[in-house]
């Protein structure tokens, strides 16, 4: 029994130690993993943005290769984005942080599996450079919305404000192209529909919570004035009352009250 009593504590602390070492290894692979995949990412956009300065379409083996890495970087983060549209707390949205990233992984997915899969066709490079990130906004945003929506919610005021600045550009620019040019129409119509809506979603969603925020408030200040004030007293005040006498007569008086 002795003996068993002076092993036990120096397992149990060599376990710890053990669990110490297993979790800062998992931690060093997981920022070795993630740097690198960010590294990687940097280097596809701005390769990116170098072929498409050239005015030339990407290769299939930068094609191929963009869009195996980003693409289950795009759809791991597309469902962050649903799981912050399901959260409870709505004063830190978690969506509004991590959309920018979203569309940059998703612009990269989508811009990596369009050149994959159109290089015999020999699309535009501008376009499809610019088309990429139009719709590399709208996915995460649709995502959320989608989500929020099942939950019967709007936008949170940040995701709100963000999604309306992500997707403007793409309004902005499919609008322009619908109503300059002459060939695509039907595409750009329907992007324009896609980044319209989800402009208007969150457009929607400002105006629907500052409403709330406005009757929250209303229904506090009716709140107070239903409970009712406490009566102020006055600093001088003269009432009736009746002293009794060392004779136990009863005499009428005033008697002044000072509230402090």
């Amino acid at each position: 029994m002795l003996l068993v009593l002076s092993i036990t504590p120096r397992t149990a602390k060599a376990d710890l130690l053990g669990d110490f070492f297993e979790s800062m290894f998992m931690g060093l692979v997981l920022v070795a993993v993630g740097g690198a995949l960010v590294v990687t990412d940097i280097v596809f956009t701005a390769h990116d943005g170098a072929v498409v300065a050239d005015d030339e379409q990407p290769t299939t083996g930068w094609a191929v290769g963009e869009a195996l890495v980003t693409g289950p970087q795009a759809l791991l983060i597309d469902g962050g984005m649903i799981a912050a549209a399901v959260q409870d707390d709505d004063d830190f949205d978690i969506g509004a942080v991590i959309y920018a990233p979203a569309i940059w992984l998703n612009t990269l997915a989508v811009h990596g599996s369009w050149s994959w899969a159109s290089l015999d066709a020999g699309p535009d490079p501008d376009a499809l450079y610019g088309v990429s990130w139009i719709i590399g906004a709208n996915i995460p945003a649709t995502m959320y919305m989608t989500a929020r929506t099942i939950t019967g919610r709007p936008a949170s005021v940040p995701m709100s404000i963000a999604l309306m600045a992500g997707t403007v550009p793409g309004t902005a620019v499919s609008a322009y192209h619908l109503a300059t040019g002459e060939s695509a129409k039907p595409g750009w119509g329907a992007l324009l529909g896609w980044s319209g809506s989800m402009f208007l979603y969150g457009t929607t969603s400002l105006i629907i919570n500052a409403a709330d925020t406005g009757d929250a408030a209303e229904q506090d200040e009716y709140s107070d004035n239903e409970r009712g004030a406490a009566p102020e007293v006055p600093p001088f005040a003269l009432m009736p009352t009746t002293i009794p006498d060392i004779r136990n007569h009863q005499a009428f008086g005033v008697m002044a009250m000072g509230a402090f």
